[in-house]
Order: C-alpha cells, then sequence, then structure tokens
C-alpha cells in the first residue's frame, strides 16, 4: 500500500478506496472472520459501493501476482 501511495498521486475518494480494499485483503488473508464489505461501506458513508472494493482488490491482488513472477 504505501508503494501505490509514493506511485501514484490520486484524488481522496480513490485513495479511501484503495485503503478499504488493502484492509479488506489484509483481513481476509490474516483472519478466518473478516468484516463483510457492506461493514466498509457503512464506514464509509456510502462513498462507493462493494462491487468496487471488489473490483479493486483484483486489481491490487493482479499487480501483486505479476510482480512476484
Amino acid at each position: 500500500f504505501d508503494r501505490l501511495l509514493v506511485a501514484k498521486k490520486m484524488k481522496k475518494e480513490k485513495l479511501l478506496l484503495y485503503t478499504v480494499c488493502c484492509l479488506s485483503i489484509a483481513s481476509k488473508y490474516n483472519n478466518s472472520f473478516y468484516p463483510q464489505l457492506s461493514a466498509y461501506v457503512k464506514e464509509v458513508n456510502g462513498a462507493f459501493k462493494e462491487d468496487d472494493i471488489i473490483e479493486k482488490e483484483l486489481k491490487v491482488i493482479m499487480k501483486v501476482i505479476i510482480k512476484l513472477k
């Protein structure tokens, strides 16, 4: 996540989406019980939808996989 912040300039809303996305990925990796995406959407007062989080999760995971190859 820190590398993402350094590499790109982005709007506050997009930064919030990537933050939630990375939190979601980390919680799924580290915990057997993790928050539902709706909980994240509620915390950000509906700034984005669950589908937005899923889309960014996939994007982040694909970039990580590519860099690991």
